[in-house]
C-alpha cells in the first residue's frame, strides 16, 4: 500500500500569527510534527504543500516532496481537499490514500499514525478522520482513498466511514499553543 503523507503548511494564519513558523520545543510548529511522521517506514512518501518557499526549503531538508500551492488556493477560507486533489494531481506517483497530518495539531501520537496505517490496510476505509473523546471531530489526521477523494463533491460536509479517537489540541490562538506545549511537556516524564 503507498501512502502520501501530506502537510499543508500556510505561512500566516488569522488569529495567531505565523503559527506554523511559531517555536515549539526548539523548532517550528510544522516541523515539529514532520519529523514525527518521516520516523514512519514503509514504501510511504512525504510532502508538504505550502505557499512559502522558506517552508518548503525546510522540508527539502528532510527529503520531503514539496508542493508550491497554486494562486487559486492560497488564502483562508479555503477548504482542504481542493489542495488535496491539487497536490495529487500534480505526483508523478500514484497513491492508495493520502494522509493529512494538520501542521497545528502537534500533540497527535505517533503510536496513533502508525495505528491508523494499520487501520488503512485492514479496514480500507474510504475516508477517515480523528475526532475527540467526545465525539467531535478535531481532523488532526485525515485519510482519504485516493480513488475517493475526487468523487468528493461538497467540501464541507463529508461523511467520512471511520473515525480514530485521538486529543491532540488543534491550535489556532495563543492560549491553545501554550495548552499544546502543557500537553507535549507531560510526555517527555
Amino acid at each position: 500500500m503507498k501512502i502520501l503523507f501530506l502537510m499543508i503548511v500556510k505561512k500566516n494564519s488569522l488569529r495567531l500569527k505565523r503559527k506554523n513558523l511559531q517555536n515549539f520545543f526548539g523548532e517550528s510548529l510544522f516541523m515539529y510534527n514532520l519529523k514525527k511522521i518521516c520516523k514512519i517506514k514503509g514504501s510511504h512518501h512525504f510532502c508538504i504543500d505550502s505557499d512559502c518557499l522558506s517552508i518548503l526549503r525546510s522540508a527539502k531538508r528532510y527529503s520531503c516532496l514539496t508542493n508550491v500551492r497554486d494562486i487559486s488556493l492560497r488564502g483562508h477560507e479555503v477548504p482542504s481537499i481542493p489542495i488535496f486533489k491539487s497536490v495529487l494531481k500534480k505526483s508523478a506517483n500514484s497513491y492508495d490514500y493520502l494522509f493529512n497530518v494538520q501542521a497545528n495539531s502537534p500533540n497527535v501520537h505517533l503510536k496513533t499514525l502508525k495505528n491508523i496505517i494499520r487501520i488503512l490496510k485492514i479496514q480500507k476505509p474510504k475516508e477517515l478522520t480523528t475526532k475527540y473523546s467526545n465525539g467531535k471531530r478535531n481532523g488532526s489526521v485525515w485519510c482519504f482513498d485516493t480513488n475517493h477523494i475526487f468523487k468528493i463533491k461538497d467540501f464541507y460536509n463529508t461523511q467520512p466511514d471511520y473515525f480514530e479517537i485521538d486529543n491532540s489540541v488543534d491550535i489556532h490562538t495563543r492560549y491553545e499553543f501554550e495548552k499544546a506545549k502543557v500537553i507535549e511537556k507531560l510526555k517527555f516524564f
